[in-house]
Order: structure tokens, then sequence, then C-alpha cells
């Protein structure tokens, strides 16, 4: 796990931050900020030699999270972690190796001085690289998604003098350049980007302190009972339930509860769920008018249990009363994004259909659209090592959910 160094926007106290960390509470002056950004987190490694104002700053992608693969037969799964350069330099390593690890990042702020250069590729183009099938015999992935909030930007300092470029962190040299090339770089002055934002994490209904775990993307008022996501404009309310549940000891786990229009599939109501996915139910009249809705995890675990999960919790959609606002017990914190739960449906599609050979056919030309997203937290017991939910049959290891923190 990273470490990231930073000053507390509100007394000026030097701190640091772990790689997923959201919410920030400043030890000295204990204020409260939650940490937004536009597209994605650019951090930057210090140079060690010679200045500041003379180093050149190489991108590097930085993913890690889930990946879903379908291949037109089955949906693979898998966890990624990798680094890779997002130019096309030649002499730079391919990877930052164990450097983001073992060394202090900073945040990337208009003010730092030193010139930045811009990347040539994108995150896709890195897992297109890095996602290989295993063999010729192996079917090529037609579709893949990859989800988990953390993708960023790490740059690291080289120096070019006479035509020789240097590491800009071991002061060694790294490889004599062609002119071109070194008058390329040297010219390459580019400033570095303000896409981040602090923003106090007070309810904007009624100002009360805002709940929530530092790798929360959702924070929630337990004095007005609200739900609220953020941007860098400020925070907007997400709409949230709950299933009422008169126990002790529950723990609510968060759900994103999204309902869709399809194209190339008819799949409007709960009555066309059930067919499509031949689930063991007889159809009832009154469900052909029952909305059908995707209810997905909303934090982050293991992708192949992602999967598993949000196809039980589909097929079972509770009919029952359901209550606005947030429950009285504990919450379980949002760490994924509703935009992030939304890019895998397509996957989870592919997953349950009952025809594998018809989903292969019409797979490429199946579109969503999100029509709406909210919170729904549902009531789990737990269990020794489990959470169960025996109305729906589900159980999670509680390490899943532990380990699912480190995603």
């Amino acid at each position: 796990m990273w470490r990231i160094d930073n000053q507390c926007p509100q007394c000026g106290a030097d701190t640091c931050l772990e790689e997923t960390q959201r919410l920030f509470t400043c030890p000295f002056c204990r204020v409260k900020l939650f940490i937004t950004v536009d597209d994605y987190f650019r951090y930057f490694l210090t140079p060690s030699a010679p200045g500041m104002e003379e180093a050149i700053f190489v991108p590097y992608w930085r993913l890690k999270g889930m990946s879903f693969s379908y291949d037109g037969a089955i949906v693979h799964t898998g966890l990624v972690d990798v680094s890779h350069k997002a130019t096309n330099l030649e002499f730079l390593p391919s990877s930052l190796g164990l450097r983001s690890q073992t060394l202090r990042l900073r945040f990337v702020s208009p003010e730092i001085r030193g010139s930045f250069m811009e990347s040539t590729c994108s995150p896709g183009d890195i897992l297109s690289t890095t996602e290989k099938a295993p063999d010729a015999e192996t079917p090529q992935p037609s579709e893949k998604t990859f989800i988990g909030e953390s993708v960023s930007m790490i740059f690291s300092p080289i120096f070019v003098k006479d035509n020789t470029a240097y590491d800009g962190i071991l002061r060694e040299k790294m490889t004599a350049l062609p002119e071109a090339v070194s008058e390329e770089l040297i010219g390459s002055r580019g400033n570095a980007e303000a896409t981040m934002a602090f923003l106090p994490s007070l309810c904007p209904d009624c100002g009360w302190d805002m709940d929530g775990d530092p790798e929360s993307v959702v924070l929630t008022c337990r004095n007005c009972r609200s739900a609220w996501g953020a941007s860098r404009k400020g925070f907007e309310k997400v709409p949230c339930s709950f299933l009422p549940l008169e126990d002790d000891g529950l723990l609510y786990l968060p759900f994103w509860r999204m309902e869709t229009d399809i194209k190339g599939i008819q799949l409007d109501s709960y009555a066309d769920a059930v067919r499509f996915f031949n689930w063991p139910k007889a159809i009832n009249r009154e469900w052909e008018e029952l909305p059908f809705y995707w209810l997905t995890p909303a934090f982050k675990i293991n992708p192949e249990l992602y999967l598993r999960v949000s196809q039980r919790m589909t097929f079972q959609q509770i009919i029952s009363f359901m209550k606005n606002g947030l429950p009285e017990g504990s919450l379980y914190p949002v760490t994924l994004p509703s935009k992030e739960s939304f890019e895998t449906l397509r996957m989870i599609l592919a997953c349950g259909a009952a025809s594998k050979k018809d989903m292969a056919l019409i797979f490429p030309s199946i579109r969503f659209t999100l029509r709406h997203a909210g919170l729904v937290y549902w009531p789990f017991h737990a269990s020794g090592t489990e959470l169960i939910r025996s109305d729906r049959h589900l159980s999670i290891q509680a390490n899943a959910l532990k380990w699912g923190k480190y995603i």
C-alpha cells in the first residue's frame, strides 16, 4: 500500500495518507475533509538531485482493481495491480517496480516546479498489453471491463544533460540520447494540472458532520439520515433506502439498485428477467408490470464473488416494503461508485444468461443506458466467520470484506 505525503489544507501540518484514502482527518487541527478529483489522481516521486525546476517528470499509469473479460462462452475474472509507462520513450523502464511502495509520493499541484510530460496512451491500452490469452488455442476476449477506482498516474523524474538521460531518483546514467530526442525532452515544458479538491465533510442539508471510512466514496449523515457522493463541484445527494428488520447486531451492506434501458434484448420487467435467465420461478401476472432492476455490491470484493452476489441479489428481488433513508444499525462503507458497478452489468448479463450460445451472438449489440441508481442497505447477521442473509440463501465470508479493502 502506498503512502502519500500531504499538507493539511487547514493548518499546513505535514500528514501522510493511504493510497485508497478519500476521507482525510488531520491529526493536529482535527478538520475532516473529503478528497475528490475530476478524473484520476496524479502523484509524483520527488527527485533527489539536482533541482526540482530542472526535472522532467515522465508519466506512468497505475492500475489496481477488478477485471472482467468475456470470450463468447464464459466470463473470466481477475485482479489487476500494475504500473506501466504512459509514453513511447523506449529508454524508460516499462514499470516503476517497487518505487511506488518504497518511496513516498506527493500530490501533483500547479505550484510544483518542473516539466510534466503528457501521456500518449490510455489505461485501456495498458490493459490490452498486460492481459493476453495464454496460448493460441485460448479464445481472445471480445469484451473487457476494469473497475476498482484505483486508476492513477505517477510521474517519475529524469534529468537530461549533454544528450544523456539520468535517473532522477538514483542519480545514475540511464542512456545516451540522440540530439533530436534530447532537445525534444528539454523542450517539453508542461505545467502540472490541478484536478484535486478538498471538500468539508459537512452535510449540505443540515450542516452535521458526515461519517465514512477513509476509503468511502459515499458519506452518510446520521442526523438527517441522508447519503452524499462527491464530485469536484461539491456533494450530490444519493437516493438511499433499506429493508427494515427488528433485530440486534445487524450489519447493513450497501448495494447499488440500478434501473436501466437495454438495447438488444427485452428486459423491461421482472417477468422478462425470469424468462431470459430461465430462473426456477413460476411467473406471476403482476411481474409483467414489475420493473426489473439490478442489485450489485457497492463495496469491493473478489471479482468472482462480486458476480455471484450480484446474480443472487438480482435474482431474488424483494417486492416487500422498503423504507427511505438510512437504517439505525451499523453501515458498511460504500467503496465502489455506481458508475463503476454499472460498467459490470454486461458481464453479469453474460454470466447469468440461460443460453450461452445465443448470448455470444447478441452480446456485441447489447447496450445499457443507466436510468436511475440509488443505494439499498440490506441487513446481514453475523454467524461465526460469515455474514448471512437467510431469506436470500446468501452468505458472504467476513474475510472477503476485509481483503476487498485492498483491491
